[in-house]
């Protein structure tokens, strides 16, 4: 299986979600889990790769580099291995014809958003886009990084929207700890809203 998590905004916490659900599937669910990093910023492998070193805890899942520029060759090599959930973690652009074959790959894309009317933007025309590309993909959307003393006058309106194109889960809050994310983070003690997110993303889809 491929679990394309994307948004061509930076920002809405990618990376983190990409830990966090690595670590849910493999702690919780005893799912064999790799990620690949084709980020150019490869935040997600450096991360992995500096804590698996400094902490003394075992590996709980993989982290690998992988240029974007050989993605098809990359997603052959994918399907081989049916029995192991990956994780791509891609730059946020749509402007890279090198992310198509990843995209017309994945069998679920998890869009991280936000309420503000710029994120929104952005993820609307990213969804339109996975739509037209990968119509079978199944499209879900976390709204991440949510204020609870904000009221966001354009929720409703965001969530009716992207309903078109998918699933929006609940609201997971802006909380720190979710600011201090390790590659060892225990997911259901974290965050109560992310760990119903993940689990109905897992009864659901996988």
């Amino acid at each position: 299986m491929i679990i394309l998590t994307a948004n061509q905004k930076g920002g809405v916490g990618k990376t983190t979600l990409n830990i966090l659900l690595s670590n849910f599937l493999v702690q919780e669910k005893n799912k064999k889990v790799v990620c690949v990093d084709l980020d150019f910023q490869a935040s997600l492998f450096n991360q992995w790769d500096t804590e698996r070193q400094q902490l003394d805890n075992p590996e709980t899942f993989f982290v690998v580099k992988h240029s974007l520029t050989d993605s098809g060759n990359l997603i052959k090599q994918l399907k081989k291995s049916p029995d192991v959930i990956f994780i791509l973690d891609v730059p946020g652009t749509l402007d890279n014809n090198h992310l198509l074959p990843l995209y017309k790959a994945a069998d679920i894309v998890i869009c991280p958003i936000m309420f503000d009317k710029l994120t929104f933007k952005s993820s609307f025309v990213f969804a339109k886009f996975m739509k037209h590309v990968n119509p079978t993909a199944d499209l879900v959307f976390i709204p991440n990084k949510v204020k609870t003393i904000v009221k966001y006058e354009n929720e409703k309106k965001i969530r009716e929207e992207l309903k078109s194109f998918g699933t929006v889960l609940q609201n997971v809050p802006d909380k720190a700890e979710m600011h201090r994310v390790s590659i060892f983070t225990d997911v259901p003690k974290l965050n109560d809203m992310l760990n119903n997110n993940l689990n109905f993303i897992y009864s659901n889809y996988i």
